[in-house]
C-alpha cells in the first residue's frame, strides 16, 4: 500500500525587534529535502520586504540604522523535509542571532 509523503506547513520566524545600534544584518533561508516556501519577509533598510517564492538557498546582507527595525518571517510547507531561517546582527560592540526552523 502507498503512502502519501508527510508534509507539515509552517509559518516560521526570528522573532522581530528594534535596533538600538546602526549594524549589519545577514538573513539566510536554507532548506534540506523536499520543501516549498511560498512567502519570505524581512525587514531591510527602507523597511518590510516581501519576497514570494524564493530562490533558495536565500542570502542577504544589509546595513540597519540604529532604531531600525529587525526580523525574518517565512512560510510554506515541508514535504519530507525542513526550511530554516537565521538571522545575524553585527554591531560595533554586539552580535545578536536568531533562528527558527520547520521539520517534519
Amino acid at each position: 500500500m502507498k503512502h502519501d509523503p508527510y508534509t507539515k506547513t509552517c509559518r516560521i520566524s526570528t522573532g522581530s525587534s528594534t535596533t538600538l545600534a546602526a549594524g549589519k544584518v545577514t538573513y539566510r533561508l536554507h532548506s534540506s529535502g523536499s520543501v516549498i516556501i511560498d512567502t519570505l519577509s524581512y525587514y531591510g533598510p527602507d523597511g518590510l520586504v516581501h519576497v514570494i517564492k524564493p530562490t533558495m538557498p536565500f542570502l542577504i546582507n544589509a546595513d540597519l540604522a540604529a532604531g531600525a527595525s529587525l526580523g525574518l518571517m517565512a512560510a510554506g510547507t515541508a514535504i519530507n523535509g525542513q526550511f530554516h531561517i537565521d538571522h545575524q546582527f553585527i554591531t560595533a560592540t554586539d552580535t545578536i542571532r536568531a533562528q527558527d526552523i520547520c521539520a517534519n
